[in-house]
């Protein structure tokens, strides 16, 4: 899960390193919202649709083990 704490980025690069299958998809989730939220910026189709794919792949019930598997083996804080 999301740390209050933790910047988008840092987030991604959790995510990343957990998932390293998926890190491409991440990295351009991250930089969409990055540019969106704190760039101000209006994403057109272009910029927009590898960040909606990049978000359906990470959505695919073919992750479903490796998410479910990371939620129950979490190192306890």
């Amino acid at each position: 899960p999301h740390v209050l704490s933790e910047t988008p980025a840092e987030y991604g690069t959790r995510l990343a390193r957990q998932f390293p299958s998926l890190s491409g998809e991440i990295e351009g989730i991250v930089g969409a919202f990055n540019l969106v939220v704190y760039g101000e910026a209006v994403l057109d189709d272009e910029q927009m649709n590898p960040a909606k794919l990049s978000w359906r792949s990470l959505r695919s019930p073919r992750y479903w083990p490796s998410r479910l598997k990371s939620w129950f083996l979490q190192p306890s804080s």
